[in-house]
């Protein structure tokens, strides 16, 4: 009877605690890489999760969504859970999207700078084509930075968010002071306009004459306002330290960029 219990209260545990349960390295949903090219990349993510204890993922999509962000973030959670620390590249075929999402300890080595450093060395594969050679940069690179541990100083910059208290004051407030100015302004020009008495043949003049002012001549000065220069180093001394984050799916910080390709 008691065995009998403890197995119901065990079973009762994991139908309500959330199962992170362990998916493929690399999921090709749309068929773009070849089965030689998946091993090999497959054997990069291996090395870097036994030397360093860091999941890599590849996940390529066909299906047409309207937020990456979004979907990357709520993939890397259903395999590292909240705050755990990964790496997870989100590839869209059908809407041409890409995002990189990261979390965990992840955030305090790829900073916003080396996540910039990642997208310009891949972006160009990835445009024309060789996805292959694009996942290979982006391990190669982010196994680069891994290998090198966390920055010390790394601040996270949270994006601020209000909370529904928030939202409700201030909607509140700004109909409250809009009753008020809206009383106070049509009240005060019922006031003038009972005072006003404005004789317009009495108040008013008009000039007729033709204008003589001339243009005698004119200058137009041009000046070349340079382009500044952007670069991006993928220097471990980089003076950068700061990884701005969001809440993804179940409230846990995310970091990470994308675009369209």
């Amino acid at each position: 009877m008691v065995k009998r219990a403890l197995s119901i209260i065990f079973a009762l545990i994991l139908i309500i605690s959330p199962v992170f349960a362990a998916k493929e390295s690399i999921e090709d949903n749309a068929n773009i890489l070849t089965l030689d090219q998946i091993n090999r990349l497959n054997k990069q993510i291996d090395e870097i999760a036994s030397n360093y204890n860091q999941p890599v993922y590849i996940y390529i999509s066909n299906e047409a969504i309207n937020n990456p962000r979004k979907k990357a973030d709520e993939l890397l959670y259903q395999r590292v859970g909240k705050d755990g620390s990964g790496l997870l590249f989100y590839l869209n075929m059908e809407t041409r999207d890409y995002y990189f999402s990261l979390s965990g300890e992840m955030l305090y080595i790829l900073t916003d700078q080396r996540q910039a450093f990642l997208e310009d060395n891949f972006l160009s594969d990835l445009v024309s084509g060789d996805y292959y050679q694009a996942f290979n940069q982006f391990i190669n690179d982010a196994s680069h930075y891994i290998s090198e541990g966390p920055l010390e100083d790394v601040t996270i910059k949270k994006a601020k968010s209000l909370s529904i208290m928030d939202v409700t004051l201030s909607a509140m407030t700004g109909l409250a002071t809009f009753i008020l100015s809206f009383y106070q302004l049509n009240k005060s020009s019922q006031e003038k306009m009972g005072r006003m008495h404005f004789m317009l043949s009495e108040n008013t003049t008009a000039n007729l004459s033709n204008p003589k002012d001339r243009l005698v001549n004119k200058y137009t000065n041009y000046r070349i306002i340079p382009r500044p220069v952007v670069r991006h180093s993928g220097s471990s001394s980089s003076t950068s330290s700061t990884t701005s984050t969001h809440r993804g799916k179940g409230g846990g910080s995310f970091s990470g960029r994308g675009g369209k390709f």
